[in-house]
């Protein structure tokens, strides 16, 4: 037993390592994200104003218009990245991912430019004036 106890210390320092880099990688993939969000802004931006898509109640784009298979690409792209960061935050603070999507929406939408489509609490879309 006495060997044993000795031997928990050593399996802790085995093992936190492995821990730890799971934190980095999702702050990794975070980081990435957020690069690869940077990188199309204005692509998603085009899109918003042009009123083929729009920011949803959950924190996403949602198409508003018939989109061509790139702009699709973009949204899905944007939406994928969107909920990564939403992940993150969500495990970083301890609150369901649903609850930071919600709080990112409201904070999107209040920034979102005039004429861009916005998503109601109760699910109806209106152009933001």
């Amino acid at each position: 037993m006495k060997n044993f106890k000795t031997f928990i210390p050593f399996i802790a320092l085995l093992i936190l390592p492995f821990y730890s880099h799971a934190n980095e990688t999702n702050d990794g993939d975070a980081k990435s994200a957020q690069v690869r969000m940077k990188a199309r802004i204005k692509a998603v931006g085009q899109l918003k104003v042009s009123g083929l898509a729009g920011e949803d109640n959950q924190g996403l784009l949602s198409a508003r218009g018939k989109l061509t298979q790139k702009q699709e690409d973009l949204l899905d792209a944007e939406n994928k990245d969107r909920s990564i960061i939403y992940a993150v935050f969500a495990k970083k603070f301890n609150v369901p991912v649903k609850q930071v999507a919600f709080s990112r929406a409201s904070k999107i939408q209040k920034i979102a430019k005039t004429g861009t489509w916005i998503q109601g609490k109760d699910g109806s879309w209106t152009k933001k004036k």
